[in-house]
């Protein structure tokens, strides 16, 4: 790319803001803040946030009454549910308590409740759509995967995706299987009102499944043990019977990704351990983080790994500036988690020899949060919670929410504000064309890679511009123009920060690095930016075609 534009391009957005910036850590409930009508937080749970920013948080309060005194809010400490409160289904039932919630990006949420005032013990937990019950237990399943009659005895965890799916992970008692618990993974279709369409066993106890000759014994029941995207590809950990070497293993769907005895991304090294409280996360794309133990050195056997290549090893050097000069040591037990950018993002405690500042969330080595150095509003992070509820993450990698005790014992969830994201926009028109990013994150200092192609020219000259802000007429859509193919999705009305000429396409992707100045300033930016190619030859019914956009927020 010539010189001259990566200048325009640093100038140009430069003069948009102050040159001092940095990551913010925001508050979102913290111990002592009032839930309006039932009491103030006395303590902190588990929590979900979703692409848009909107998150759930159980919660304890000092109500009198401790049996209505624990809560669900959202942003702003709005109530969503209470226990004690009364439910729409089944009749009569009220909450006991919160198991696994989950949000997806519609806004929707799905829940394992605890339910009181029921007929009895064996019905006392239900699956749920917002407030609609999906499934109560002691209903009987009317999955095909399950012999007639099996009942659902107990629930775990949910996840939902933004196609009204839940994925289930659940106890029933299969008539044919010779045990009185059997575990499964159920998916339960509803509509967008909550009712259950249909219940599909991905796979259950006593199941062979493929590359495997021994039968499952058990699953991974925690709430990072499970994995559910979009696309409707699930990721689960199976504990089967046999050679117990050789018994843990790791899929998504059908197909394995890791299995004990077998090689791990680190080379010469097998999995020895992928046991039942593995944890696991998949994004939109495919992609899939895990934890696990390798075979060999002890000093260096603890592993978090990623499809896309990411490492952080027990006894390696941390790679964020400053940081070098010491080592993973451990990477507590809380998530690991992958956003649809790739980056891996995991808890470590490393060789700092001052304890109060040797633990920090990272993201791809990158670290986002240290214990003892960042602060909130002035007051120190005093400490980490590196365990099961202790952060979280939005798929799109642009909200990191994590549980800290501030200096003065203070409880609470907290954002990281600065993280960068990249987001495709199709527009509502059909294109032949694409713009894609290849390599790299969004982030001060990296440079990221995209990529031009299209079917619609055997030949083609290509432009690509980038704009301070997208052009949305309406549901995602842009302005489309008679004659060209796709639609105008970034907002032309006012002057582009640049506009690059490519070289000629003959059928080949085309390529570009776009290096992102290390100026503070720039910290959450957006950038819009769009490619149009138009046909080499003239001949076209449509000389030009437009991609879709992409939108890229500078991030840390």
């Amino acid at each position: 790319m010539p010189p001259i534009r990566l200048h325009l391009l640093t100038c140009a957005a430069a003069a948009l803001l102050p040159l001092s910036a940095s990551a913010q850590i925001k508050a979102l409930a913290k111990e002592g803040e009032s839930v309006a009508g039932v009491g103030l937080i006395t303590r902190v749970d588990n929590f979900s946030i979703n692409n848009q920013g909107k998150w759930f948080l159980e919660a304890d309060t000092d109500n009198a009454n401790t049996d209505a005194d624990q809560v669900l809010v959202t942003n702003g400490l709005t109530l969503v549910l209470a226990e004690g409160g009364a439910l729409l289904a089944p009749a009569g039932a009220t909450l006991s308590s919160f198991d696994s919630i989950e949000l997806n990006d519609l806004g929707d949420a799905s829940y394992n409740h605890f339910l009181d005032n029921t007929v009895g013990s064996n019905d006392d937990s239900g699956i749920y759509f917002n407030d609609v019950l999906v499934i109560q237990e002691g209903a009987l399943s009317g999955a095909a995967g399950f012999s007639a009659g099996t009942p659902y005895i107990g629930f775990f965890e949910t996840k939902i995706n933004s196609s009204n799916r839940i994925a289930i992970m659940a106890s029933v008692d299969d008539p044919n299987l010779a045990s009185t618990v059997d575990r499964a993974i159920v998916v339960a279709e509803v509509d967008g009102l909550g009712a259950l369409l249909a219940e599909t066993v991905v796979a259950k106890e006593g199941d062979i499944l493929p590359g495997q000759t021994e039968a499952v014994t058990d699953f991974g029941t925690g709430p990072h043990s499970l994995a559910f995207n979009n696309a409707g590809q699930l990721m689960f950990v199976a504990d089967l019977a046999g050679d117990t070497l050789v018994d843990g293993a790791v899929y998504i769907d059908t197909t394995v990704v890791a299995q004990e005895g077998q090689p791990s991304p680190v080379a010469g090294r097998n999995w020895r351990t992928l046991s039942t409280s593995t944890r696991l996360d998949l994004n939109e794309n495919g992609d899939w983080a895990l934890n696990g133990t390798l075979d060999g050195d002890t000093a260096s056997d603890l592993v978090i790994v990623s499809s896309t290549g990411f490492v952080a090893q027990e006894g390696q050097p941390l790679t964020a500036p400053g940081l070098e000069i010491y080592n993973y040591t451990s990477f507590g037990t809380g998530p690991v988690l992958i956003d649809d950018q790739g980056r891996t993002i995991y808890y470590a405690q490393f060789t700092d020899p001052t304890a109060a500042t040797n633990k920090g969330i990272f993201r791809d080595g990158e670290l986002l949060v240290r214990q003892g150095v960042d602060t909130v509003d002035g007051v120190t992070i005093n400490l980490l919670r590196g365990i099961q509820d202790g952060y979280k993450a939005s798929s799109n990698g642009k909200f990191v929410v994590f549980e800290a005790e501030l200096v003065g014992s203070v409880e609470g969830i907290f954002l990281v504000d600065g993280v960068g994201t990249v987001t495709s926009v199709p527009g509502c028109t059909p294109s032949l064309s694409t713009l894609t990013v290849t390599a790299g994150s969004p982030t001060l200092g990296g440079t990221l890679t995209y990529g031009f192609d299209t079917t619609a020219y055997p030949t083609a000259l290509c432009w690509y511009g980038i704009a301070l802000n997208g052009l949305d007429l309406g549901g995602g859509c842009g302005l489309p123009l008679p004659g060209i193919g796709g639609e105008i999705l970034i907002d032309v009305s006012v002057p582009l920060l640049a506009t690059i000429s490519l070289p000629l396409f003959v059928g080949t992707p085309l390529s570009l690095d776009l290096p992102i100045p290390a100026i503070g300033g720039l910290l959450g930016l957006e950038l819009n930016s769009q490619a149009f190619f138009l046909d080499g030859t003239l001949s076209a019914p449509n000389l030009y075609d437009l991609t879709n956009g992409i939108t890229v927020v500078l991030g840390l």
